[in-house]
């Protein structure tokens, strides 16, 4: 408010003193600033009685100016942003309004119009140090604070050692600042804050907790400082391996390298020159000659130790070697480390882990009848056939064949004795040293290729 020039007035009593001066200034009782001089007493008589006496001066309304001043810092200062609606070109009315800018409270209060502030339930709003609740009526000298308090979430984080595996992994979990802050606010005449909030990772993980907390476990073989200094600015929840031991290496097992297929199978129907498929060549028998080398036995492999995390050395296991027993018809080489045929037949491996039971069959034996679906038999050894041969069927042996009954339309060679218990009808029967059998069951013997295979007899 501006105060104007002060002018004296007289009255017999004040109120005709003050009713004098509005009639002289034209003014209304609340344009007019009153201030006594003399109250005037009442004598005896009447003309002993003194006047009243009042100073006035007028006051004027600065609404008009403040207001102007007010829009001038806004538009200066850029105090605030009052929201405009798709339809609005100028700013609200600011008059009797209250508003939030960052987190500080402004307000425009007039004699008419005074804005109202709601106190929210999740804060505290203090004016001039006098805790407010409820609704509060916004006045001129009114001085508003919030009083917010920030949440902190402090940082976890565990060591964890994985004996299995020889590590250590470091786990951690990142706190929180949780900040709460008060809303923008566009002017309206009743106002109520709203709280929001700001979160900050916050990780208080040092790297000297964790290399205390490696020293307090005795942790001291493979650490990674890299890993460590990623998980104290780690930004969200993360696992890392902070130490790596080495684990031990065990040796391997020795083994056995089959120079010959030791598998005996089916084989794939063989096309003759008439275009038809051969039934008869379809079976394939391992066999192998005196002398010749069956399998090549593999040494074992030492294993490498490790080394735990607390530096303690893993022992590892060194490689076991093959047992071999040799039954009939085998010969072990020491030096070359091998297993030999000691006479020809058929070898017979039976495997149970590193043990090797090895021997050579000299008869291959033929439960029943021969015929197409079985195949024809070569083979370096003796031959037995406990029923008939059938017809269009073939033995060839180096060793004896015997036939149990009838040998029919067949043709049977052996390099020594052949013997039949039945009746041998339309057959070719052919025994004794014929070097073009011999030749023929060389060209059979199969190419070597190491198996490990069980094979039964």
């Amino acid at each position: 408010m501006v105060q104007s020039q002060t002018h004296t007035f007289e009255g017999k009593t004040i109120d005709e003193a003050i009713e004098e001066a509005k009639r002289a200034l034209n003014a209304e009782m609340d344009e007019i600033d009153i201030r006594v001089i003399d109250h005037g007493n009442q004598k005896r008589f009447p003309f002993g009685r003194s006047r009243a006496k009042i100073a006035v001066s007028l006051t004027e309304s600065n609404d008009e100016t403040w207001e102007t001043w007010l829009d001038n810092e806004i538009e200066d200062q850029d105090l605030f942003d009052i929201p405009l609606s798709p339809d609005e070109k100028q700013p609200v009315n600011t008059a009797g309004t209250a508003w939030i800018i960052d987190g500080q409270l402004h307000f425009h209060q007039t004699a008419e119009k005074k804005p109202i502030l709601v106190i929210p339930y999740d804060g505290e709003v203090y004016n001039h140090n006098e805790k407010l609740s409820g609704r509060h009526v916004l006045k001129e000298n009114d001085v508003i604070d919030f009083h917010l308090e920030t949440t902190l979430i402090e940082t976890k984080w565990t060591v964890k050692v994985n004996d299995k595996e020889q590590t250590v992994t470091l786990t951690v979990t990142p706190g929180k600042k949780i900040i709460p802050y008060i809303a923008d606010h566009p002017a309206a005449s009743v106002i109520e804050p709203i709280v929001q909030f700001d979160e900050q990772v916050n990780n208080q993980l040092q790297t000297k907790d964790v290399y205390e907390q490696l020293a307090n476990m005795e942790v001291i073989e493979g650490i990674d400082d890299a890993a460590i200094h990623r998980a104290c600015s780690a930004g969200e929840e993360q696992t890392v391996t902070i130490a790596s031991g080495k684990l031990p290496k065990d040796g391997k097992n020795g083994e056995m390298a089959f120079r010959i297929d030791i598998q005996e199978r089916s084989l794939p129907y063989k096309e003759k020159h008439d275009g038809t498929a051969d039934f008869r060549e379809s079976l394939y028998i391992p066999s192998v000659e005196h002398g010749e080398v069956l399998a090549e036995v593999i040494d074992p492999l030492p294993g490498e130790d490790g080394i735990s995390v607390f530096g303690d050395v893993l022992q590892a296991k060194d490689g076991k070697p093959v047992i071999i027993k040799a039954g009939s018809g085998i010969e072990i080489d020491e030096e070359q480390s091998a297993v030999i045929a000691a006479q020809s037949g058929r070898p017979l491996i039976e495997q149970s882990g590193l043990l090797f039971r090895m021997s050579i069959l000299p008869k291959k034996r033929h439960p029943g009848d021969l015929s197409i679906k079985h195949g024809n038999i070569r083979f370096i050894g003796d031959v037995e056939i406990t029923g008939d041969v059938n017809e269009g069927m073939t033995v060839e042996a180096e060793g004896n064949v015997q036939m149990q009954k009838n040998v029919m339309h067949s043709t049977i060679q052996s390099r020594q004795n052949i013997l039949i218990h039945g009746n041998a009808i339309v057959s070719a029967i052919t025994a004794g040293q014929n070097q073009a059998v011999y030749d023929a069951l060389q060209d059979i013997v199969p190419i070597s290729s190491p198996r490990t295979d069980l094979l039964s007899p």
